[in-house]
């Protein structure tokens, strides 16, 4: 990264952690790193797209992956050898990830006024899963 970047990406990491919530509109892949600047900076993330992946939901981990919460909680390290879990269940982001699709792009000041007294619910979530 040269400097100029850096420092854009700080200052734009620097205005999500003052939002409540992060618009993550639809891009050339299936994913994005917005989503992930969201969850990390803590704001809540409004995702516009019909084709947009959700990471980890559902997906399993490799055999050699295990989470450090399964650890702390006195599984053996050795319990993701066992097979292939999902890191995420798959309905977990529903707790703290909008939704909402192209077509209905329009619908969104009325998205953001319905979750909005709910933000508190949806940090919960969001930690939960961080």
């Amino acid at each position: 990264y040269d400097k100029r970047r850096r420092v854009a990406l700080c200052a734009s990491r620097q205005r999500m952690r003052q939002c409540q919530f992060c618009l993550i509109p639809s891009g050339i892949t299936p994913s994005s790193r917005r989503f992930y600047e969201a969850v990390v900076t803590k704001c809540v993330p409004v995702i516009i797209s019909d084709d947009f992946v959700l990471p980890f939901l559902g997906a399993s981990a490799p055999r050699s992956w295990a989470r450090p919460r399964d650890i702390a909680n006195g599984s053996s390290p050795t319990a993701a050898l066992r097979g292939p879990q999902p890191l995420l269940p798959p309905r977990a982001a529903s707790g703290f990830v909008l939704r909402l699709p192209e077509k209905r792009w329009h619908e969104l000041p009325q998205l953001l006024e319905a979750a909005t007294p709910r933000h508190e619910e949806l940090m919960a979530a969001l930690e939960a899963h961080r």
